[in-house]
């Protein structure tokens, strides 16, 4: 064989050893997607479908705090409509693990039901989200929520009334086309508005 033409085959293959981890370390990198939706301008991202009660007990006293577990909800995500979630639509299932509400004040009649004039409390909760399609393709995903609220029902005025609610959670444990895939959502409940994913962070690897 020719030298030159040796010398410049070794060459090639040389350069050739060198771009391929640098291609599959590009390949690998994590891709990171963050989604926001404006409670009032966008469409809720969830809907309560269904919910089953759990176990209900009130503590001795003034009777005003309530723990709540076993409460099973299934709940619309997005829908097929351009509507749709930030991870596509499907459906999302609730367990409460615990809940844990304090109430003050008189007892009003609200669209919660009869419930005191103001209140806060928190709660946990197991959720399985299953996507059915979407951006993203299809599968499922899982994580416990933990969730913070607030009312006041003081107002004569109804349109004034506030019940609110945050959260945060992890969704992880993904199978099917979200093996791999780790969702990070920060949401927020009102009672007039619905509820809000306002933030959506999508890793992929």
């Amino acid at each position: 064989m020719n030298k030159n033409v040796l010398v410049i085959a070794v060459t090639l293959l040389a350069v050739a050893m060198l771009e391929t981890p640098l291609i599959g370390t590009a390949l690998a990198q994590k891709t990171t997607i963050v989604i926001t939706r404006t409670p009032g301008v966008d469409p809720p991202t969830e809907v309560i479908i269904e919910e089953i009660p759990g176990d209900r007990n009130r503590l001795s006293g003034s009777g005003n705090t309530l723990i709540r577990s076993g409460t099973f909800r299934t709940v619309a995500y997005g829908s097929e409509s351009d509507d749709r979630g930030p991870l596509g639509f499907g459906t999302k299932y609730v367990e409460t693990i615990t809940s844990i509400s304090h109430g003050s004040g008189e007892i009003v009649n609200t669209p919660l039901g009869l419930t005191p004039m103001h209140g806060y409390g928190h709660g946990i909760y197991k959720v399985t989200l299953v996507i059915e399609g979407g951006p993203y393709g299809t599968g499922t995903l899982e994580a416990t929520e933990r969730m913070e609220w607030e009312w006041d029902f003081s107002s004569p005025n109804p349109l004034d009334w506030r019940y609110e609610g945050w959260s945060s959670y992890s969704l992880k444990q993904g199978t099917g086309d979200f093996a791999g895939v780790k969702v990070d959502i920060e949401s927020y409940f009102n009672m007039w508005l619905g509820y809000y994913h306002t933030k959506t962070t999508i890793v992929t690897s």
